[in-house]
């Protein structure tokens, strides 16, 4: 009878070290996993205040480029539109950086080495939900348009269009990156 109790005891033991081993290692590759989520959390935040920047940046540069339009097509004086084109130069050079610091981070959150690092991969749906067209380039292209059109009410009209469908696009992709987020 001991003998038998031994062996019951010692089958028990054993069983209990390998379920402890199996719940160890479950734990540590759920600890190891969850190790990354600041990084991921981290670069989608870094990503949303790009876009949150690049919103104010669109804004800021319509504005200044709507004043030198003004200042041009009403003829004021040359001091008051060279100041209206430094303004809206400065705005623009802002807003190319800020667009070049979201397509940075985007490069950085769609490649295989963000995977790597943070052994997370975002799915190809969401990749493509927040990629955001230049908006340097959409702007460029619509100052083109507009520097051909001479009436100051039509400039007006167009810029709040464009402004308008930009902030929809932007607030569609910032939704997308707070659900990713939202997520993890």
């Amino acid at each position: 009878m001991p003998n038998d109790f031994q062996q019951w005891v010692s089958l028990i033991a054993n069983i209990a070290t390998i379920l402890g081993l199996v719940i160890a290692f479950t734990v540590w590759i759920n600890w190891k996993k969850q190790q990354n989520y600041p990084f991921i959390r981290d670069k989608l935040s870094e990503q949303e205040q790009c876009l949150a920047n690049l919103l104010l940046s669109i804004i800021v540069t319509m504005d200044d480029y709507l004043g030198l339009r003004k200042n041009e097509l009403s003829a004021e004086n040359g001091l008051k539109i060279e100041q209206a084109r430094k303004n809206f130069e400065l705005s623009y050079n802002t807003l190319k950086a800020n667009n070049s610091k979201y397509d940075i981070n985007h490069l950085l959150i769609s490649t295989f080495a963000f995977k790597h690092i943070s052994g997370y991969q975002i799915d190809r749906i969401h990749l493509e939900a927040i990629k955001f067209p230049s908006l340097r380039k959409r702007f460029d292209y619509f100052k083109n348009e507009v520097d051909k059109i001479e009436s100051i009410e039509i400039i007006e009209e167009k810029c709040s269009i464009e402004l308008e469908f930009m902030r929809q696009m932007i607030n569609q992709i910032m939704t997308v990156i707070i659900n990713m987020r939202a997520s993890l």
